[in-house]
């Protein structure tokens, strides 16, 4: 979770599967982002186990709508209750 909130690269991923008519797939988004392709694939696989975002049959988009719940809120349900 500390690596999905402090990476600047996770942020801008999820905001690129938000631009309507944008191909979110990995190439693309490594070439807009201007990062590695292991890099945004390693963004895209921990953002797909947090279940934030999916692949549907190559493009990228999310689960929720963002702009309703911040990333913060949706990431909670992962912390652990103590």
């Amino acid at each position: 979770i500390f690596k999905a909130l402090s990476d600047w690269r996770h942020f801008a991923i999820l905001e690129l599967t938000c631009v309507r008519d944008f191909q979110s797939t990995p190439d693309r988004i490594s070439e807009v982002l201007k990062i590695p392709p292991e890099t945004t694939a390693e963004a895209l696989d921990r953002l797909i186990r947090l279940k934030v975002i999916e692949n549907r049959s190559g493009n990228y988009q999310t689960l929720e709508n963002l702009e309703e719940r911040d990333m913060t809120s949706v990431l909670n349900r992962w912390i652990p209750n103590k």
